[in-house]
């Protein structure tokens, strides 16, 4: 969305990511009004999920929230994600 990007992505990652939202929006209508619904970073009311039975695997856990989840709005903000590609200390 306007203001929000990333940094440090490589172009297969952005080609990735780009068909993956495109997808998720061709089949899901309900995720349409969302600019990245594979977004890893999102924050919800727990009544949204409170009795949906998600199977979060891998970036999907947006996607199930909002094809399942209880909620009647959405606001998103915009944010740099940025690859971090040092290793971390064991």
């Amino acid at each position: 969305m306007a203001g929000g990007h990333t940094e440090g992505f490589g172009v297969w990652r952005k080609v990735a990511s780009r068909v993956a939202g495109t997808l998720a929006k061709m089949v899901l209508p309900s995720v349409r009004k969302v600019k990245d619904p594979l977004s890893g970073y999102f924050a919800l009311k727990k009544e949204v999920v409170c009795g949906v039975d998600l199977h979060p695997i891998g970036y999907k856990i947006l996607l199930e929230v909002l094809a399942l989840g209880h909620y009647h709005r959405i606001a998103e903000v915009p944010y740099t994600f940025v690859e971090d590609k040092k290793e971390l200390p064991i």
